[in-house]
């Protein structure tokens, strides 16, 4: 019974090394030449969205300024800091959209190293079946 198994295993798997023999795995090119722009742009993106937060900061206190000749409630100052803040947190969802845009070109890159990795192990997985069916 465990010849059985022991021969139904090796043609199980010297089947598995003859498909692997055929068909040579595609080298892919990993440089990550077509992400510098993309990381480019999510750093302009970004450094947008800081200057919108920072016009943004002035124009509100540009607007709480405004009203410190006179006598108005605080919920007239906070009116007139509205549109400042409103542009700071446009400023900050740019940001946010640029610091996704970066965390998803590294997460590409980070997969692309590792089906590089997987080929790498499967290929060394192919020799070494190849290696013990030969000496057999």
């Amino acid at each position: 019974m465990l010849e059985l198994w022991s021969k139904e295993r090796h043609k199980s798997e010297s089947v598995q090394a003859s498909a692997y023999k055929d068909t040579s795995l595609q080298e892919v090119d990993y440089d990550e030449q077509g992400y510098n722009t993309a990381r480019f742009i999510s750093k302009v993106i970004a450094f947008i969205g800081w200057v919108t937060v920072t016009v943004g900061i002035i124009i509100a206190i540009i607007g709480f300024a405004t009203s410190a000749g006179y006598k108005v409630g605080f919920s007239t100052k906070l009116l007139l800091m509205l549109p400042g803040l409103y542009y700071s947190f446009a400023g900050l969802i740019t940001v946010a959209f640029g610091q996704i845009m970066r965390a998803t070109v590294d997460n590409a890159s980070h997969t692309k190293e590792i089906a590089k990795n997987s080929r790498e192990m499967l290929e060394l997985k192919v020799l070494e079946i190849k290696k013990k069916y030969k000496k057999s």
